[in-house]
């Protein structure tokens, strides 16, 4: 059974997004970073950002209550088709 969706996950939702329009354009800077994306934690949206190492800069836990995921992911190549 689905759970109902409330107006308060689709304002969370929506602000993740801003929060993850943000991020996406200051981490561009930074050779790292693979990619910046949401995801869903315990019920709840979170920015998940992809880093291909580790990265010197602390990022902090959550911005407006969004909290914020790093995860190593390692280089990313293209594949053939």
């Amino acid at each position: 059974m689905e759970t109902p969706i409330r107006d308060r996950d689709i304002y969370d939702l929506a602000k993740a997004r801003k929060i993850k329009e943000k991020l996406a354009k200051l981490m561009s800077y930074s050779h790292r970073c693979n990619g910046v994306g949401i995801s869903i934690i315990d019920n709840k949206p979170c920015i998940v950002i992809n880093l291909e190492s580790e990265i010197e800069e602390t990022l902090p836990d959550d911005i407006d209550g969004v909290p914020i995921v790093t995860k190593v992911v390692g280089k990313i190549h293209a594949q053939n088709s």
